[in-house]
């Protein structure tokens, strides 16, 4: 079975920058975990925080991540329903 389109990398960059409030590539996981709920019906955080462990996206000393990072991790997989 194909797997989901989950949307593209371009997307996924699109929508993250209108979150980034100094376009410097750079967010807190916070806004992170936030935006995922608030965009992803019923999302639950803490599918967010396996997400972010899947992922392994690590913040820097001022909380703040290189979400293009997270994104290329997460487009990556692995995706636990598809079959091998």
């Amino acid at each position: 079975m194909p797997a989901k389109n989950f949307g593209t990398y371009e997307d996924f960059m699109e929508g993250l920058k209108l979150f980034d409030k100094e376009s410097n590539g750079m967010m807190s996981l916070a806004e992170l975990t936030q935006v995922l709920v608030a965009m992803a019906e019923k999302l639950d955080p803490r599918i967010v925080e396996e997400i972010l462990r899947s992922t392994e996206t690590k913040d820097d000393a001022e909380g703040m991540f290189n979400y293009d990072i997270f994104v290329k991790a997460l487009l990556k997989g692995p995706f636990p329903n598809e079959s091998t």
